[in-house]
C-alpha cells in the first residue's frame, strides 16, 4: 500500500529518509522513493548518506533538525561532485548537460557545484591568466 502511494498520487510528496533499528538503534535503513528520476535519487540517497557520515542522531518521525538538514543539504551533493571533479568539469568547458549526465546528477546540482565549489571562477581565472602572459 505504501508502495502504491509513493509511486502514483502523492509520490512527489517523499524523497527518502532514514530509518533507525537495531539492539542500539545504530542501525541504518534508507527507504527512497524509487519514482522519482534516477538522477532525484542520488540526490536523495546522497543526503541521507551524508546524514550517516555526519553521524546525525535519529530524531521523532516527521520532525526536522534545521542544522542537521542544511549540514546534510551541503555534505550530500558534495559526495557526487567533489570539488576537484567540479574543477576538472569546469577546466574542460564541459556543457552542463554533459557533465551532469556523466556524474548522473541534474543540470541544477551539477550548475551548484560548479558555482560553491568556486570551479567556474577558477577556470576562468586560469584561463584569464593564461592570456595575459
Amino acid at each position: 500500500m505504501a508502495y502504491t502511494y509513493l509511486s502514483g498520487v502523492g509520490h512527489e510528496y517523499f524523497s527518502a529518509v532514514t530509518l533507525f533499528g537495531g539492539t542500539h538503534g545504530c542501525t541504518r535503513i534508507i527507504c527512497h522513493n524509487q519514482s522519482h528520476a534516477k538522477t532525484r535519487q542520488r540526490a536523495n540517497l546522497a543526503h541521507e548518506l551524508a546524514h550517516a557520515i555526519l553521524l546525525h542522531p535519529p530524531t521523532a518521525i516527521f520532525e526536522c533538525d534545521l542544522e542537521t538538514e542544511e549540514e546534510a543539504k551541503w555534505l550530500g551533493p558534495a559526495l557526487l561532485v567533489p570539488q576537484p571533479a567540479a574543477i576538472k568539469i569546469a577546466f574542460a568547458s564541459d556543457a552542463i548537460d554533459v557533465a551532469a549526465d556523466n556524474y548522473g546528477v541534474s543540470e541544477v546540482l551539477m550548475r551548484m557545484r560548479l558555482n560553491v565549489t568556486g570551479a567556474n571562477n577558477i577556470a576562468r581565472r586560469s584561463r584569464a591568466n593564461s592570456k595575459l602572459r
